[in-house]
Order: structure tokens, then C-alpha cells, then sequence
């Protein structure tokens, strides 16, 4: 039998990509949507440059590798990417990957600060991690902005964006503590 040839990834959503990145209050969105692999999607290799990325998985299975580490990811699992990382995914043929993403930055110094020692703690640590409150909140973020042409509401969006990233800042200042004991 052949092998499958990589395939472009379908976007369901697929105005994701942001050229310029817009700001939402203390957030600024830099690409938002969701994926729906088939069994022979790849998501080569590329730079994340001055920005985070959550993977959420929303069905399937599959790996995110960052930097040279590989994370296996299940329905669930949330994996954050950090600025000036390498960042691939990898679909399992048999049950493939539906994903929901979302990359930001800081916008202004409410963020900046708390990110940058987000980015720096964790770079050693694990970065799979589940929360429900997460995957409600990118879910109710992406309905602000699909299906186009519709237009999202600023203040809901930077409300919405601002719950995420607070949230995940938590998880991490959670997970640092429980690993120091």
C-alpha cells in the first residue's frame, strides 16, 4: 500500500488568519479558528514568532510537537505554544484531529509582563493541560466570529479573549506551584 501524501488541512473556519493583529483590549488576536484534519493532513513545521498559541482538541487524536518535544493530544487536551517556537502537528490516520486555535499577544502592559514570565516558566514544563472553562470560552470566542460576514462584538470579544488568557495564566501558576513541591 502507498503511504498517504500529506494533504492541505481543511479550515472549517477559514477566515483564521489575521495579517495584522487586532487588538481586543489587553489582547491582541493574531489568528482564531478551527481545523478539521483528514487522515492525511499534516501541519509542517513553522515559527511562531512574538506570539502564544492554544491548540484545543475538540475530537480525535494526534501529537503537537514544540521545539523537538512531542505531546500525544486527545479530545480535551489544550497544549500552548510559546513565542519563537517550532510548532507541528500530526494527525492519526484512523481518528483525525478537529481542533480549535487560537494565537495572541499582549496589546498592552496589563498582559505583557505576566506573559513573558508565563513564556520563560514554561519552557521547562509540561504543556498539555485540560480546562472546560478554556474550551467554552474559545468556543463562544469563535462564534463572535463565524460564520463570516458577520461582525464581533469588540467589547464581548475582548472580554472573551481577556477570560482565556487570565485562565491560562492560572493553570500555569497552578501547575508551577505543584511542580516546586
Amino acid at each position: 500500500m502507498e503511504p498517504l501524501k500529506p494533504q492541505k488541512a481543511f479550515y472549517h473556519l477559514d477566515e483564521n488568519h489575521i495579517f495584522e493583529p487586532v487588538s481586543y483590549g489587553a489582547v491582541a488576536l493574531h489568528q482564531i479558528g478551527r481545523l478539521y484534519a483528514g487522515e492525511a493532513t499534516a501541519i509542517l513545521p513553522h515559527m511562531h514568532l512574538g506570539w502564544f498559541e492554544l491548540t484545543m482538541v475538540t475530537t480525535g487524536h494526534g501529537s503537537v510537537t514544540t521545539n523537538e518535544t512531542n505531546y500525544e493530544v486527545k479530545a480535551g487536551d489544550i497544549v500552548l505554544s510559546l513565542p519563537a517556537e517550532k510548532h507541528a502537528i500530526s494527525i492519526d490516520p484512523k481518528n483525525p484531529l478537529r481542533y480549535d486555535f487560537f494565537s495572541f499577544s499582549a496589546a498592552d502592559d496589563t498582559y505583557r509582563t505576566v506573559l513573558k514570565e508565563l513564556a520563560q516558566n514554561a519552557r521547562q514544563s509540561r504543556r498539555v493541560f485540560q480546562d472546560e472553562r478554556i474550551s467554552s470560552l474559545l468556543s463562544l470566542a469563535l462564534g463572535e466570529f463565524f460564520p463570516a460576514p458577520q461582525k464581533p462584538n469588540p467589547v464581548l470579544v475582548a472580554s472573551l479573549l481577556s477570560a482565556i488568557v487570565s485562565y491560562v495564566i492560572r493553570d500555569f501558576a497552578i501547575q508551577a506551584r505543584s511542580s516546586a513541591l
